[in-house]
């Protein structure tokens, strides 16, 4: 089993790199996402619990940004966050606000994060929450953004853009009682 989930990991690796334009510095340059690449993780692997939720997000890697969007044509944050956990078991809410509210979540501080915390963001005016993304380690997130990159990995720690934004982050319980 970790022969396959390397092989699939190295898969990833040697897909074609293109820069990417996001508000913030983008840290990694997207993996072009494919129609047909998840499918193939799919079955590449015994369960989704055989492969990481991180690398699983990352096979959207360049999937284009559309508000109200929901597939490989493009997706929005929200829905981007809300089909990630669905391969992983968890249903959740379809918008950042109802995501953030959600009770089965605890909030937790930017010094506890760990990969697979959401974290959120307000609206630029600093009234509302506006966007989610999920941590993916070293002060990186991976979302769906804006920007004409869509689907991206960004540092968010060290992004003025992204940093003074930054509401607040939630871990999700994946026991059994919560799902």
């Amino acid at each position: 089993m970790k022969l396959l989930t390397l092989i699939v990991l190295s898969f990833m690796s040697e897909l074609t790199h293109a820069e990417c334009m996001t508000p913030a510095p983008c840290i990694e340059t997207d993996l072009r996402y494919e129609r047909n690449f998840i499918p193939k993780v799919r079955e590449a692997v015994e369960s989704p619990a055989s492969i990481d939720l991180t690398t699983f997000a990352k096979g959207f890697l360049g999937t284009p940004y559309l508000y109200g969007g929901i597939d490989e044509n493009g997706i929005d944050c929200s829905s981007f966050v809300q089909q990630v956990f669905q391969e992983f078991g968890l249903s959740l809410p379809r918008t950042s606000r109802e995501q953030y509210r959600d009770h089965r979540f605890k909030t937790i501080s930017d010094k506890e994060l760990v990969p697979n915390d959401l974290l959120f963001f307000n609206n630029p005016e600093g009234t509302d929450v506006d966007h989610v993304a999920i941590y993916i380690g070293e002060g990186k997130m991976i979302h769906s953004s804006k920007s004409e990159s869509g689907v991206q990995i960004t540092d968010f720690k060290f992004s003025p853009f992204w940093s003074k934004r930054f509401l607040g982050a939630k871990r999700i319980n994946f026991n059994k009682e919560s799902l």
